[in-house]
Protein backbone atom coordinates (compact mmCIF):
# COMPACT_ATOMS: atom_id res chain seq x y z
CA UNK A 1 0.00 0.00 0.00
CA UNK A 2 1.21 3.61 -0.93
CA UNK A 3 1.28 6.40 0.93
CA UNK A 4 -1.31 7.94 -1.08
CA UNK A 5 -3.65 5.02 -0.40
CA UNK A 6 -2.60 5.33 3.21
CA UNK A 7 -4.18 8.45 2.75
CA UNK A 8 -6.98 8.43 1.14
CA UNK A 9 -7.93 5.60 4.08
CA UNK A 10 -7.10 7.71 6.50
CA UNK A 11 -9.27 10.75 5.52
CA UNK A 12 -12.45 7.87 4.86
CA UNK A 13 -12.20 7.50 8.61
CA UNK A 14 -11.70 11.51 9.44
CA UNK A 15 -7.91 11.45 10.61
CA UNK A 16 -6.57 14.51 9.22
CA UNK A 17 -3.61 15.08 7.12
CA UNK A 18 -0.46 17.51 8.09
CA UNK A 19 -2.83 20.06 5.69
CA UNK A 20 -5.82 19.85 7.36
CA UNK A 21 -5.08 18.78 11.06
CA UNK A 22 -5.19 21.07 14.14
CA UNK A 23 -2.13 22.62 15.38
CA UNK A 24 -1.28 23.36 19.10
CA UNK A 25 -1.09 26.74 20.14
CA UNK A 26 3.24 26.36 19.35
CA UNK A 27 1.57 25.45 15.82
CA UNK A 28 2.89 21.63 15.59
CA UNK A 29 0.40 19.22 14.41
CA UNK A 30 -1.91 17.29 16.28
CA UNK A 31 -2.91 14.17 14.59
CA UNK A 32 -7.15 13.60 15.13
CA UNK A 33 -8.94 10.82 15.90
CA UNK A 34 -8.82 7.99 13.07
CA UNK A 35 -12.53 5.88 13.60
CA UNK A 36 -12.11 2.25 12.46
CA UNK A 37 -16.17 2.15 13.35
CA UNK A 38 -16.44 4.70 10.11
CA UNK A 39 -14.90 2.41 7.69
CA UNK A 40 -14.40 -1.12 8.34
CA UNK A 41 -12.60 -2.31 5.31
CA UNK A 42 -10.25 0.86 5.46
CA UNK A 43 -9.72 -0.15 8.60
CA UNK A 44 -8.96 -3.55 7.91
CA UNK A 45 -5.94 -2.57 5.23
CA UNK A 46 -4.80 -0.29 7.59
CA UNK A 47 -4.12 -2.45 10.24
CA UNK A 48 -2.71 -5.27 8.08
CA UNK A 49 -0.45 -2.43 7.15
CA UNK A 50 0.77 -1.26 10.59
CA UNK A 51 1.12 -5.23 12.01
CA UNK A 52 3.72 -5.41 8.33
CA UNK A 53 5.96 -2.54 9.43
CA UNK A 54 5.68 -4.04 12.91
CA UNK A 55 6.56 -7.20 12.53
CA UNK A 56 10.21 -7.01 12.50
CA UNK A 57 9.64 -5.89 16.26
CA UNK A 58 8.73 -9.59 17.04
CA UNK A 59 6.23 -8.57 20.24
CA UNK A 60 4.86 -11.17 22.36
CA UNK A 61 1.90 -8.88 23.10
CA UNK A 62 0.07 -6.51 21.53
CA UNK A 63 -1.62 -3.86 24.04
CA UNK A 64 -3.84 -0.53 23.06
CA UNK A 65 -5.17 2.21 25.11
CA UNK A 66 -8.98 2.37 25.71
CA UNK A 67 -10.45 3.84 22.78
CA UNK A 68 -12.89 1.65 21.00
CA UNK A 69 -11.11 2.32 17.57
CA UNK A 70 -7.48 1.39 18.96
CA UNK A 71 -9.23 -2.04 20.04
CA UNK A 72 -10.32 -2.63 16.09
CA UNK A 73 -6.90 -1.57 15.25
CA UNK A 74 -5.33 -3.32 17.78
CA UNK A 75 -7.37 -6.47 16.92
CA UNK A 76 -6.47 -6.55 13.52
CA UNK A 77 -3.00 -6.05 14.59
CA UNK A 78 -2.63 -9.02 16.66
CA UNK A 79 -4.70 -11.51 14.37
CA UNK A 80 -1.97 -10.68 11.73
CA UNK A 81 1.17 -10.74 14.50
CA UNK A 82 -0.38 -14.12 15.96
CA UNK A 83 -0.66 -12.64 19.58
CA UNK A 84 -2.57 -11.92 22.44
CA UNK A 85 -4.06 -8.08 23.08
CA UNK A 86 -4.65 -6.52 26.11
CA UNK A 87 -6.21 -3.46 27.01
CA UNK A 88 -4.93 -0.98 29.51
CA UNK A 89 -7.45 1.62 30.58
CA UNK A 90 -7.82 4.08 33.21
CA UNK A 91 -9.82 2.97 36.10
CA UNK A 92 -10.57 5.90 38.17
CA UNK A 93 -7.55 7.21 38.48
CA UNK A 94 -5.54 4.03 38.10
CA UNK A 95 -4.12 2.11 35.73
CA UNK A 96 -5.47 -1.27 34.89
CA UNK A 97 -5.83 -3.75 31.99
CA UNK A 98 -8.43 -6.06 30.78
CA UNK A 99 -6.64 -9.37 31.18
CA UNK A 100 -3.55 -10.18 33.15
CA UNK A 101 -0.34 -9.14 31.55
CA UNK A 102 1.47 -12.12 30.97
CA UNK A 103 5.17 -12.39 32.37
CA UNK A 104 8.02 -11.04 31.05
CA UNK A 105 5.84 -9.70 27.93
CA UNK A 106 7.62 -7.72 25.20
CA UNK A 107 4.67 -5.33 24.15
CA UNK A 108 3.45 -3.68 21.11
CA UNK A 109 1.24 -0.38 21.78
CA UNK A 110 -0.68 0.06 19.05
CA UNK A 111 -3.10 2.72 18.17
CA UNK A 112 -3.89 5.44 15.49
CA UNK A 113 -2.00 8.22 17.13
CA UNK A 114 -0.28 9.06 20.20
CA UNK A 115 -0.86 12.95 20.93
CA UNK A 116 0.52 12.93 24.55
CA UNK A 117 2.69 10.25 26.35
CA UNK A 118 0.31 9.26 29.31
CA UNK A 119 -0.50 5.79 27.57
CA UNK A 120 2.94 4.88 26.67
CA UNK A 121 4.38 5.41 30.43
CA UNK A 122 0.95 3.73 31.55
CA UNK A 123 1.99 0.69 29.31
CA UNK A 124 5.52 0.70 30.49
CA UNK A 125 4.40 0.90 33.97
CA UNK A 126 2.00 -2.43 33.80
CA UNK A 127 4.42 -4.39 31.69
CA UNK A 128 7.39 -3.30 34.13
CA UNK A 129 5.46 -4.55 36.99
CA UNK A 130 4.66 -8.01 34.97
CA UNK A 131 8.24 -8.38 34.19
CA UNK A 132 7.76 -7.65 30.73
CA UNK A 133 8.49 -4.12 28.66
CA UNK A 134 7.41 -2.32 25.88
CA UNK A 135 9.36 -2.37 22.90
CA UNK A 136 7.92 -0.13 20.37
CA UNK A 137 4.59 1.91 19.27
CA UNK A 138 2.68 0.92 16.41
CA UNK A 139 1.14 4.08 14.94
CA UNK A 140 -1.23 5.23 11.78
CA UNK A 141 0.52 8.78 12.05
CA UNK A 142 3.18 8.70 14.38
CA UNK A 143 6.92 10.31 14.38
CA UNK A 144 10.12 8.45 15.42
CA UNK A 145 9.16 8.00 18.99
CA UNK A 146 7.47 8.79 21.62
CA UNK A 147 8.54 8.70 25.56
CA UNK A 148 11.92 7.54 24.70
CA UNK A 149 10.51 4.60 23.19
CA UNK A 150 10.52 4.05 19.29
CA UNK A 151 7.32 4.28 17.14
CA UNK A 152 7.04 2.56 13.72
CA UNK A 153 4.19 4.39 11.59
CA UNK A 154 2.07 4.63 8.57
CA UNK A 155 2.46 8.33 8.04
CA UNK A 156 4.17 10.86 10.12
CA UNK A 157 1.96 13.53 11.57
CA UNK A 158 3.62 16.24 9.03
CA UNK A 159 1.73 14.10 6.11
CA UNK A 160 5.39 12.43 4.79
CA UNK A 161 5.43 8.82 4.52
CA UNK A 162 6.60 6.67 7.19
CA UNK A 163 6.66 3.13 6.19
Amino acid sequence: MDAAEIRRLLDRGRASSAESAPTSSAGSVRPSKYSALLDPAGAEKLGIALAAVARDIAPSLVVIWEDVEDLVLGHIVARELGLPLVRIYNAEGLAASSSPIPAKASALLVSDAMPDAGPVRTAEALLKQAGGQLLAAALLVGSDSIAGIPCRSLVRANGAEAT
